[in-house]
Parts: C-alpha cells; sequence; structure tokens
C-alpha cells in the first residue's frame, strides 16, 4: 500500500523531536502492513476483578508494535492513531494512505475541526 504526506504533516512531523519523528515513522509504516490486534475470543469482555475497567483487547500491544487505528470521531473517513501525546490522522483509500496531520493531542482535534468543518 501506497503513503502519501501532506505538505502541512511533512511540516508538523520535521518540526518534532527527532525520537518522536522515529516513532512517528514507524507507527506510519504499522498503518502501511496493516498491523492489527487479535486474540481468542474468549477473552473478549472480561472484566476486571473490582469489575470497573473492561478489558480492552483493543489496547493490548499498544506501543509494542500494534496499531490501534479508530475513527476520527465526526469525520467518518478520517482515522486516527495515536503515539502517546501524538496524533496521526490519515485517510485510507482502495490502494493508498493519506498522512493528513501528526500533531499534540491538545491541538489535533482543534485543528481537524477548523481545516474540514
Amino acid at each position: 500500500m501506497k503513503v502519501r504526506i501532506s505538505p502541512r504533516a511533512e511540516k508538523q512531523l520535521k518540526n518534532l523531536p527527532k525520537i518522536d519523528q522515529l516513532a512517528v515513522a514507524k507507527k506510519i509504516r504499522q498503518i502501511r502492513d496493516g498491523e492489527k490486534v487479535s486474540l481468542p475470543d474468549e477473552r473478549r469482555g472480561f472484566l476486571t476483578q473490582r469489575g470497573e475497567t473492561p478489558y480492552r483487547p483493543d489496547l493490548i500491544g499498544t506501543g509494542t508494535g500494534v496499531t490501534k487505528e479508530e475513527r476520527l470521531q465526526g469525520f467518518n473517513h478520517f482515522y486516527r492513531v495515536r503515539i502517546g501525546d501524538l496524533r496521526i490522522v490519515y485517510q485510507r483509500k482502495q490502494k493508498e494512505i493519506y498522512i493528513i496531520l501528526i500533531g499534540q493531542r491538545k491541538d489535533i482535534y482543534q485543528l481537524v475541526k477548523r481545516l474540514f468543518s
């Protein structure tokens, strides 16, 4: 699958610290390669002993080479993936992934609303 990066995302990536640039590049490769979480069905829906927090199999492996892709709320054709406090907002097409924005969690959602609403 081909990956394209918008000029804005490229500029945002260049302004990040080198270690974050490497983490973003690794995550983009994982998105491209389609790495997903998969667990046996019997473990889904399990609650913690106190019953407070539901077991989240979709979060297992976050930060260890597994991508947790979510649709961006209010924008059904955009996806987001997290890397600590950073977010990558992108669009999937049939044969390509288009990286739209890369930035801090606190800023990225406001920027998406401003640009695409």
